[in-house]
């Protein structure tokens, strides 16, 4: 079991243009932190043929929470999410403007107490 976030994807300042992440054939299981998994402040990630099960936050977002000045795109495919649980948004928490595109993933016993599997 891990506590506290494992990745934390911020843009170096230097680069102005954009930086981009890839997450594939990737397991994330029984973690624990005050907020999610994963933090993008990036401008681009893509997660793809994942697994994310039984990971929890005391604060926002079990598995990912998106938070920046800037538009964020965030691209799920063929990934699950399996009994995640967070206080505020239980899955995914997205508080930026940006674009969120799932396709041919699983979302099973998500839990939050606030804001569902999914907040904006």
């Amino acid at each position: 079991m891990n506590t506290g976030e494992l990745l934390y994807l911020e843009k170096e300042s230097r680069n102005l243009d954009r930086a981009d992440a890839e997450l594939d054939n990737c397991k994330f299981s029984k973690n624990r932190g005050f907020d999610a998994v994963i933090i993008q402040l990036i401008a681009i990630l893509e997660i793809k043929n994942c697994l994310f099960e039984e990971n929890q936050s005391i604060g926002r977002g079990s598995v990912i929470l998106s938070t920046s000045s800037s538009n964020l795109s965030l691209f799920i495919n063929r990934t699950s999410f399996l009994n995640n649980s967070a206080i505020h948004g239980g899955v995914l928490n997205f508080q930026t403007n940006g674009k969120l595109m799932c396709e041919s993933s699983l979302f099973e016993n998500n839990f939050a107490y606030y804001g569902g599997v999914f907040i904006r």
